[in-house]
């Protein structure tokens, strides 16, 4: 195959044009290759335009890369010929463009363009069947107004002659600007982090499927390669720098040259022809020889420290393919073992799941559920794969103990101030204190705010008649074990009139502390319920009768633990206490139930306790019993009222305490 292609730049007032045009001399060897024909780089109006023509229907995959901003694009099958010299052009936004012919044994041969940007960027693209444009512009960038017709690109030159003087260096020629030295750094962090806690439990040999760097022919083979690649061109070249200025030179000498300079071996291959024409000024001469192989289609691998083999890139990727082969192949012909795994804590038919991704195409896994175990027949290194993950797996579930407190305080406060007073005066002249009146002439006063409910102890009137004759009737209620109460009665000779006055008095103040303690054992991710009670029976009336239903009222701890990779316990936990109370019954004397109930999902420390609610309430009254107006009267209206006080406080507060009680065998910590 013969491929001719010309390389033409332009540089003018504002636009700077990439031209690339790739011709066929012959057809021999081209059949399912995609030849690039255009390839455009125009800057306008602050924008950056990639135009991509290729003689059949074009297709391309692009990648975007943020840091360092680079823009990726491979063209499928896509060929540019094998003696093109990459090539560097600036723009405002564009640092450099590098284009290249990429062979790889999967993905086959395509043309990679890159395009090293110097800063942030948005990219849009309108696309036809052989053809894409691709608009470059600078992250939050605004369109300018249209620039002037004087500005507009030049046409384009003719080449330069064949034998040109040696002018100035031209933009496209000097020696690419090194990237910030930042982003690979940051890259490479990325690349590191990892969850705290996670661990490779095995590896397969890396040398079956990639090779170092400089064993290679410059292949990359995945996106995620291309990314990493992209982060790798900005390294240091330590070599000494050095000015190189050649016309038609051969390759060889320029070669010898750099091995006398950078003190190491170099051996070309009868492959390497051809003559090279540079000029470049300061500039390492590792970075020399890597520009000049690229150049030429040129490769390298590394035999010693200091010694290096140079050959085209085709010849090391034949080289590469052929080894790559070989090495499947023994990994074809290595002699299959079998080996029996036991399997401890976990069951075997759940772990030959896990372990059947580890196996070779030759592999195979059985179970015997009777001993469980695992019967693996494979090579050595997939069987070492599949213990390494067992290893790792096959440990003991952590068991939680789980352990509720459930506190309730009740306080209770009563007191009643109470007083009853009375009596009765008779003016007549059976008790010798008539009147003298004609009418009234016999007059009597007795109080009647009693009944025969009415409290009377205490009281001793005088006379037959033995009813205090209360007219204030507010008594505490007090008695056997209750309060207490003091009666006084004072009376006239011959009983004509008496007082009587009765002062009671109660207080009660009470508190009442119950624990309740469940706690209960389970494995890690399984659900446990502990619960103890009482069933309560209570009457239902319905068409067929009166029947006898139960009610249950329960202490109940219904817990789903996890344990976390640093040793925390997070748990689903329902706890509930119900308790009859028979102080408040219903219409046909059936207890109500109280209910105490608390439902949440936390995350605790092992061993450490954890309020996970509470409930404050409190009840407080004040009540008089009183006569009317007379009750309003300063000091005195205490004889014509009764005071009541009430005070109630509830407390409920419900603790957790999960603890982890195989830590250091099941999470080794």
């Amino acid at each position: 195959m013969v491929a001719t292609k010309r390389l033409i730049g332009f540089a003018g007032s504002g636009a700077v044009i990439l031209l690339l045009l790739a011709t066929r001399a012959s057809s021999g060897g081209m059949d399912g290759k995609n030849v690039v024909t255009i390839l455009d780089l125009v800057e306008k109006g602050g924008t950056t335009k990639l135009t991509i023509g290729t003689e059949r229907d074009l297709s391309y995959s692009m990648v975007k890369i943020a840091d360092p901003p680079r823009l990726i694009l491979d063209v499928a099958s896509g060929f540019i010929g094998e003696d093109v010299l990459p090539a560097t052009f600036h723009t405002p936004l564009v640092a450099k463009v590098v284009v290249e012919q990429v062979k790889q044994p999967v993905l086959g041969s395509f043309a990679r363009i890159a395009l090293h940007l110097k800063g942030p960027f948005v990219v849009t693209k309108s696309e036809g069947k052989r053809e894409i444009v691709l608009t470059i512009a600078p992250d939050g960038w605004t369109p300018a107004p249209a620039p002037p017709a004087d500005v507009a690109p030049k046409p384009a030159e003719a080449p330069p002659p064949a034998d040109p003087p040696a002018p100035a260096p031209k933009p496209e020629a000097a020696a690419p600007p090194a990237d910030p030295p930042a982003a690979p750094a940051k890259a490479s962090k990325v690349k590191a982090a990892g969850k705290a806690g996670s661990k490779v439990v095995g590896s397969e040999d890396p040398s079956i499927y990639s090779f170092a760097e400089e064993k290679t022919a410059g292949m990359v083979s995945t996106v995620e390669a291309q990314v990493e690649l992209a982060g790798k061109e900005t390294k240091k070249y330590a070599g000494k720098h050095i000015d190189l200025d050649f016309k038609d030179a051969d390759i060889h000498n320029i070669l010898r040259l750099i091995s006398d300079v950078g003190h190491i071996n170099i051996v070309a291959s009868d492959d390497v022809k051809g003559t090279v024409t540079l000029r470049m000024r300061d500039v390492p001469w590792d970075l020399a020889l890597k520009v000049i192989l690229e150049a030429k289609g040129l490769g390298k691998v590394k035999l010693a420290d200091n010694l290096y083999r140079v050959a085209p890139k085709t010849t090391l990727e034949k080289e590469q393919q052929m080894l790559i082969k070989e090495m499947q192949h023994k990994q074809v012909l290595k002699p299959l073992i079998t080996k029996i795994i036991p399997i401890s804590y976990a069951m075997a038919a759940e772990m030959s799941t896990k372990a059947a991704d580890l196996l070779s195409s030759r592999g195979k896994i059985t179970v015997d559920e009777r001993t469980n175990v695992l019967i693996v027949r494979d090579v050595e290194e997939s069987i070492s794969l599949v213990e390494q993950l067992i290893v790792n797996l096959d440990t003991q579930t952590p068991q939680v103990l789980i352990e509720a407190r459930i506190v309730e305080a009740t306080s209770t406060y009563n007191r009643e101030l109470g007083i009853q007073w009375g009596g009765h005066a008779v003016s007549s002249t059976a008790t010798g204190n008539p009147t003298g009146l004609v009418f009234p002439d016999s007059v009597v006063v007795s109080g009647g705010g009693q009944d025969s409910q009415t409290p009377e102890s205490g009281m001793n009137p005088f006379g037959e008649d033995a009813n205090p004759n209360f007219a204030v009737n507010l008594p505490a209620k007090v008695g056997t074990g209750a309060g207490g109460a003091l009666g006084i009665s004072l009376g006239s000779v011959g009983n004509s009139a008496n007082l009587s006055l009765r002062i009671s008095a109660l207080e009660n103040d009470g508190i009442l502390r119950i624990i309740s303690a469940p706690k209960i054992l389970t494995l890690d991710n399984k659900k446990a319920k502990i619960e103890q009670g009482t069933m309560i029976p209570y009457s239902q009336i319905s068409a067929q009768g009166v029947q006898t239903a139960f009610q249950e009222a329960k202490l109940s701890l219904e817990v789903t633990p996890h344990v976390t990779a640093d040793g925390s316990v997070l748990m689903q936990v329902m706890i509930t206490r119900d308790e009859p109370d028979f102080n408040n019954t219903g219409a046909r004397g059936d207890p109500t139930i109280l209910k105490r109930h608390a439902e949440t999902e936390l995350l605790v420390e092992d061993a450490r306790t954890a309020v996970i609610g509470g409930i404050y309430t409190r009840n407080y009254g004040k009540s008089y019993s009183q006569v009317p107006w007379l009750a309003k009267i300063p000091v005195l209206g205490w004889l014509f009222k009764k005071r009541t006080d009430t005070d109630r406080r509830t407390e409920l507060l419900i603790f957790l305490t999960p603890r982890i009680v195989n830590r250091a065998e099941s999470i080794g910590m």
